[in-house]
């Protein structure tokens, strides 16, 4: 394995039929195919996988020294902090920390199988957005006016469930949600 060329890559992973995009780091080997750096696993694997976008990451990687095997996910997560420290982020996401509470946003962050994952989201604040009653592990009760609410922190957002999901990683980017278009075809 080369990994002198360890890359981030945008993916259209159609391993589960869903084309999941998410970003991860990969290198190429002396064929042009891309593997995960993680698990080793060639990238392109099933009809509609592909590559959809390639960020060099030569500059951020010179900084922290040279690559080599002990590269661990201390420093992978040393630079998406590094990223998320910034108001402007790589590609237009923007820091979380400049996010309204009560607004719904597309988000990025690393799950707990290290994938990068993008999803709508909401984040409340204290006190914002009431439950029907303790559905929450550790969700508040105001005494004053007997209502439930949800811990505060982001939330998958979608228009049919009543319970929103709280994402239990760091939100490392935002980006508002786009605007509809005007007509949809065949009006």
């Amino acid at each position: 394995m080369n990994r002198d060329n360890l890359m981030a890559v945008y993916v259209n992973d159609n391993s589960c039929g869903d084309n999941d995009q998410y970003w991860t780091f990969a290198y190429k080997d002396s064929n042009d195919d891309w593997f995960d750096d993680d698990s080793g696993q060639k990238i392109i694997q099933y009809e509609g996988d592909k590559i959809l976008k390639v960020v060099d990451l030569e500059d951020t990687s010179s900084s922290q020294g040279d690559y080599h095997e002990g590269l661990n996910e201390g420093i992978k997560i040393g630079m998406a902090e590094q990223l998320a420290n910034s108001q402007v982020m790589l590609d237009g996401w923007i820091n979380p920390e400049t996010a309204e509470s009560d607004k719904t946003y597309l988000v990025w962050f690393i799950n707990e199988y290290n994938h990068k994952r993008v999803c709508k989201a909401t984040y409340y604040s204290k006190y914002s957005c009431e439950t029907i009653d303790d559905d929450y592990d550790d969700d508040w009760y105001d005494i004053n006016d007997g209502i439930y609410y949800i811990p505060k922190g982001w939330y998958e957002t979608n228009e049919y469930d009543e319970k929103h999901m709280q994402i239990p990683c760091d939100i490392l980017g935002i980006q508002p949600l786009p605007t509809p278009p005007n007509s949809t075809k065949g009006e």
